[in-house]
């Protein structure tokens, strides 16, 4: 039995490599629905077996590639995305197995030598959610480590630029506040940490595109870097009302409704302000030439 069946617990039975398999880029074009993408890439992951092709990358991927690929197939399959396709386990499972192996270079020189990792002992793949965690952990502290200054510069010029929005340096200031806090959400690995989940994934991809443009480019950049603010400051404000949302539904049942409840991360005052923020920033996006980030 393969060590992410979902029928048993894990076994020593261990993850062979016959010859390097085919990976079809076409099938999971950008160009397709959500639900066929999930299908495709699905399908892909439970019929091969090479880890390499399970991730899609080639034998001498680095660790930026391998993490690119898996951040990529995981917004494809992951199961809390495609709750009613019933092998989307599996495949997650999988997946993580893959890139848990490959991005360590000790499991990964034993694989690409022999065929198998930790030959006698279970594999440890019902922690894929742990894999993933860890993995958009490191993707938020670079965030907070790089672009996060470039945040809180745009945050101070749409103040300045639209005095009628009454964004203030108290407001830019919770606002950031709130956003170092959202580690403890990915930390704890907390249910509201799946309305981030896939948010933080499109978050990377963005930066990676911002990364590849040329300096030249600045039409290019401008518009990437008002997605990146966008997706940014819209993050405690979703999870805040996911919050309150379960609180009011906690007071409906316990208290008859009576009260309001409060968010967690960000004063209420606040909130309308980054609707109205936000709201800035898509027209801004929306007059610049059209320029998609390149999907791994």
């Amino acid at each position: 039995m393969r060590p992410w069946s979902r029928s048993s617990p894990p076994s020593v039975d261990l993850v062979r490599t016959n010859r390097p398999e085919n990976f079809d880029l076409d099938c999971l074009s950008p160009g397709e629905s959500g639900y066929d993408q999930s299908n495709s890439a699905i399908s892909h992951i439970t019929h091969h077996s090479d880890l390499y092709t399970v991730l899609g990358v080639s034998r001498s991927a680095n660790q930026d590639e391998l993490r690119r690929a898996y951040m990529s197939m995981c917004r494809r399959c992951h199961p809390d995305k495609f709750p009613n396709e019933p092998m989307a386990t599996v495949a997650f499972q999988k997946l993580s197995y893959a890139y848990s192996t490959l991005s360590d270079p000790r499991k990964r020189r034993l694989y690409d030598t022999h065929g198998f990792t930790e030959p006698g002992r279970p594999q440890d793949v019902h922690n894929a959610d742990d894999t993933l965690n860890k993995v958009l952990l490191a993707i938020w502290a670079d965030f907070l480590d790089g672009d996060f200054e470039l945040i809180r510069m745009f945050l101070r010029s749409i103040g300045e630029m639209n005095p009628n929005l009454h964004f203030s340096e108290e407001a830019t200031q919770a606002l950031l506040r709130s956003l170092v806090s959202l580690r403890e959400i990915i930390v704890s690995g907390q249910q509201h940490f799946r309305l981030l989940k896939f948010e933080l994934i499109r978050l990377y991809e963005i930066q990676h595109a911002l990364r590849q443009l040329s300096y030249l480019d600045v039409p290019g950049r401008l518009k990437l870097t008002i997605q990146l603010a966008r997706l940014t400051i819209a993050l405690p404000v979703n999870v805040d009302r996911a919050i309150m949302a379960e609180q009011r539904e906690g007071s409906n049942q316990q208290e008859g409704g009576v009260g309001r409840p409060r968010g967690r991360y960000l004063p209420s005052s606040i909130h309308s302000v980054i609707g109205l923020a936000c709201g800035v920033l898509e027209k801004g996006e929306s007059v610049l030439p059209t320029r998609l980030p390149t999907r791994a």
